[in-house]
């Protein structure tokens, strides 16, 4: 029992968790400071819980940016490999094009600054290295090769709130 608790089953200086006739049902009436636990219990049992048939409860998801591509690349035990094909900008493979997508979005969102116009990345070519940077970080992609650094433009530029 811990100890916020105490003070609650506590009957005069005795601690009634000692004495054990608070547990029955005929001990749960007789103290009008004790609650009894069958009552409690049926009331949960009714179903009344103050909600309303149709009422929708707000659900707070929680931060969870990225877990999807953690756990796909601990079951594998090594990053996922983005292949690109020419004049696409997006993987073939349906999972890849998400996992890339959604990455490609966070990353604009996390590190890189909004510009009004593309003609500032253009003058600061430093921004998308460190876009493909954080990308090659997180996948298996060479960014060397021409095809990926214009798929990372591209991302780039729908990913980039303009």
């Amino acid at each position: 029992m811990h100890a916020y608790l105490l003070p609650f089953f506590v009957d005069n200086g005795l601690n009634l968790l000692r004495d054990n006739t608070n547990m029955t049902d005929e001990g749960a009436g007789h103290n009008e400071d004790t609650f009894s636990q069958h009552e409690h219990n049926s009331l949960m049992a009714d179903g009344d819980d103050g909600m309303e048939l149709g009422e929708q409860v707000e659900w707070n998801r929680g931060v969870n940016m990225g877990h999807g591509l953690q756990r796909l690349t601990r079951a594998r035990r090594s990053k996922l490999p983005i292949v690109i094909a020419e004049g696409k900008i997006r993987p073939a493979v349906p999972i890849l094009a998400a996992k890339w997508a959604t990455e490609c979005n966070i990353a604009v969102r996390n590190h890189i600054p909004a510009f009004k116009h593309w003609k500032e990345y253009k003058k600061r070519p430093e921004w998308i290295k460190m876009f493909m940077g954080i990308l090659s970080a997180k996948f298996d992609v060479d960014t060397r090769d021409p095809t990926i650094k214009k798929a990372c433009i591209e991302m780039m530029k729908l990913a980039v709130p303009l």
